[in-house]
């Protein structure tokens, strides 16, 4: 499996992806391209197979989306693409990387966790169905 950044090319699959996970649509996915963000993809010969946006504020890193395909989870694809946007906070000096998720995405809550990251706040009805969201943060 290899880590490293996407390109306008990937597109329609990383949206493709996105659509099984998460709300987003084709023209947010496209934005977050032309955006100052940071989208990594994992590939596995040559298929997509994971993938990540972050936004970049300056001094930290917001990680907005994380998905992997259904039959290539617990294969620690996630944890890579977090490890590879830390290795690229590091080298830009980055203070911290922070995100946000519903506070039911158990399995979420679970790889940041894994990942170091500490629940440091719950934004109440955060979400339009009234859920909350917890939001972690990691120090680099």
């Amino acid at each position: 499996m290899e880590i490293k950044f996407a390109a306008s090319g990937d597109i329609e699959k990383i949206f493709e992806l996105s659509a099984l996970n998460f709300d987003w649509t084709k023209e947010g996915i496209e934005g977050a391209f032309k955006s100052k963000n940071i989208i990594l993809k994992a590939e596995e010969n040559g298929r997509l197979v994971g993938f990540l946006i972050a936004a970049d504020l300056v001094d930290s890193y917001n990680l907005l989306l994380v998905a992997v395909k259904e039959e290539q989870r617990g294969k620690g694809i996630a944890s890579k693409l977090i490890e590879k946007l830390e290795e690229l906070a590091k080298e830009k000096d980055i203070e911290k990387i922070w995100l946000e998720v519903r506070e039911s995405n158990f399995k979420a809550i679970g790889l940041y966790q894994k990942n170091n990251y500490k629940n440091i706040y719950t934004r109440k009805k955060y979400y339009f169905d009234g859920e909350n969201a917890l939001i972690f943060e990691k120090e680099i």
